[in-house]
């Protein structure tokens, strides 16, 4: 397949940030800035300035951090999210994988959306959760951190924190057949654990919740007859 050329255009020009100050080269590592407490500070502005009460915080979340959050919370409820929807397309070396045996992890990708869990941190516990979850999110960087608009099960539509995937890094595996999806996690075992438990977990905690993801269920089948049979 004939590959494309990038054209340079003013628009593309007028994109690429000054090198000073934040922007400078000891700020990047492959190409992307590094985030500083200051930006994390205005972060927590945002989303106290969009948050209906002063006193809390809103984390969105898809994936393991539904039935594991780890941290402190006021109150959860289930959520949609529009414009994004999660996919088992982020390759994990870390936390359920290896370099040399990689797992998969959930990412949030463009377009439609996800049901999930948002849970209310107040304005007192935010910057502790806030080190956590970038501790525990941010290991590679493969995620971009994001002020979403969420809809709430009472109603309410709330600002959250959201993860979403950078497609342009080197662990977006992108839409992955349901076979290769198998191997990967079937085999795959990281720091926090084996990846099958990782899938599993999540899968079983939607379907309590009332919220179905066809293809995540049926992996989850096929890990458990796959783990039946080992």
């Amino acid at each position: 397949m004939k590959q494309r050329q990038m054209r340079l255009r003013p628009e593309l020009v007028g994109k690429v940030p000054p090198a000073s100050g934040h922007y400078s080269a000891e700020n990047f590592i492959a190409g992307r800035r590094i985030a500083t407490d200051e930006d994390h500070q205005e972060m927590v502005r945002d989303i106290l300035g969009k948050a209906p009460s002063p006193e809390s915080v809103w984390v969105f979340a898809y994936g393991s951090l539904i039935w594991n959050p780890g941290f402190r919370f006021a109150g959860s409820q289930i959520a949609r999210l529009r414009g994004a929807h999660r996919s088992l397309c982020i390759y994990s070396t870390h936390h359920r994988g290896t370099p040399e045996q990689p797992g998969l992890v959930f990412g949030l990708v463009h377009g439609g959306s996800c049901q999930g869990m948002a849970f209310e941190v107040t304005h007192e516990d935010w910057l502790e959760v806030r080190d956590y979850l970038r501790a525990r999110e941010q290991v590679t960087s493969v995620y971009r951190e994001a002020i979403r608009p969420v809809q709430l099960a009472d109603g309410r539509s709330v600002a959250a924190l959201t993860y979403l995937v950078d497609e342009s890094h080197m662990q977006y595996a992108g839409r992955l057949a349901v076979e290769e999806q198998l191997r990967l996690v079937r085999d795959s075992h990281g720091s926090s654990g084996p990846n099958t438990e990782y899938v599993v977990n999540t899968a079983e905690h939607l379907e309590r919740l009332g919220i179905r993801d066809r293809g995540l269920l049926e992996l989850a089948q096929l890990l458990k007859a796959a783990a039946a049979m080992a």
